[in-house]
């Protein structure tokens, strides 16, 4: 959503609009990125195989290595 507004006077909002038409994934962190200048924007777009996600969360990674490079 955008909403432009008019600050010459007193704090002056108008209606607000939709800038997208379409459906974006939604998960744990952004979805989203800004180009540096504002003026872009980058979205990840739900695929035709949404629905299910996973996330792998791999710990004590470094231990590991060790372990797999005889240390």
């Amino acid at each position: 959503m955008a909403v432009g507004v008019d600050l010459s006077d007193r704090f002056q909002a108008e209606t607000p609009r939709a800038l997208f038409e379409a459906y974006y994934e939604f998960g744990a962190g952004p979805n989203y990125d800004v180009s540096p200048d504002g003026e872009h924007f980058v979205m990840v777009e739900e695929g035709e195989s949404a629905g299910e996600s996973s996330l792998i969360l791999i710990t004590n990674w470094f231990t590991e290595l060790k372990a797999r490079m005889g240390n």
